[in-house]
């Protein structure tokens, strides 16, 4: 069965902020800001993701850099 929008969130909570807190560093970008547009950004097109197509941590690492800008 496919994840909802929240457990999609859940899953890919841990990597969203390592990414998000990373690339606050490299970019001088508030973190908690960052990690706010980004899980907005995810919940949003959560009904796009298909798990036969990859992993959800890649998935989430592809929309946090169109957020960061780095896409």
């Amino acid at each position: 069965a496919p994840l909802t929008a929240e457990q999609l969130v859940a899953r890919v909570a841990p990597w969203v902020y390592k990414l998000t807190r990373r690339a606050a560093r490299i970019h001088r970008l508030d973190a908690e800001d960052l990690a706010q547009e980004a899980f907005l950004f995810i919940t949003k097109r959560a009904h796009r993701y298909d798990s036969r197509r990859g992993k959800s941590s890649t998935w989430a690492t592809v929309l946090v850099r169109t957020v960061v800008g780095l896409s």
